[in-house]
């Protein structure tokens, strides 16, 4: 759990993370009241503003929802926020749910951005929820593209040189694996590999 100050809100983050996910609910506490580690609606102590400019929320963090937009004023969201996001290796979707009363703890009654697969209007609560986020957190979309494409890639270039060197080793014909007995320079009369043009500069290597 953590508390958010900024010069123009107060927030409470709690946050929870796993392989591939992170769920969080916010509070603005400008107009909240805290107990120990609950809210309530009414309580004896209140939780003072902070004066400290900026929102310090991780360049990760802030990079999805609306909760560095709230922290910051950008936009007044109301005084909860609960939010989800998924992906691997980095968090690439995100969706917001509405529950019932405004409790984190109440069904949740509708999603924002996603596709459920809990049903809704059924007693379920946030904490439970399941669903699909859909509205992209385009860093986390961008490095997930490049990460997956390079593992993709590597073994599409990778496995055909191999299989070549292999081959090749064998005395067999790189292209078609004819046995060659090891001439290479005389090419291949099956598949005509290095039989002349660019092919036969290359085989002769």
């Amino acid at each position: 759990m953590t508390i958010l100050h900024s010069d123009r809100a107060h927030v409470f983050v709690h946050r929870v993370t796993g392989t591939g996910m992170e769920r969080r609910m916010w509070f603005d506490m400008r107009d909240v009241l805290v107990c120990g580690n609950t809210i309530y609606g009414s309580c004896e102590t209140r939780v003072a503003t902070s004066t400290a400019p900026g929102c310090p929320l991780s360049s990760e963090h802030a990079s999805w929802g609306i909760l560095k937009d709230v922290c910051t004023g950008e936009r007044d969201n109301g005084d909860y926020g609960i939010e989800d996001a998924r992906g691997w290796p980095r968090l690439s979707f995100w969706c917001a749910f509405e529950t019932q009363d405004g409790s984190p703890r109440r069904p949740v009654v509708a999603i924002a951005g996603g596709l459920p697969f809990s049903p809704l209007n059924n007693g379920i609560s946030s904490s439970d929820f399941r669903c699909i986020p859909l509205r992209p957190i385009w860093r986390g979309v961008a490095l997930n593209s490049l990460i997956y494409a390079g593992l993709w890639t590597a073994p599409v270039c990778i496995v055909p040189m191999a299989r070549i060197g292999v081959r090749r080793r064998r005395g067999l014909c790189p292209r078609c694996a004819y046995d060659l007995r090891g001439d290479f320079a005389s090419g291949c009369p099956e598949c005509g590999w290095g039989k002349g043009g660019s092919e036969g500069g290359v085989g002769r290597a």
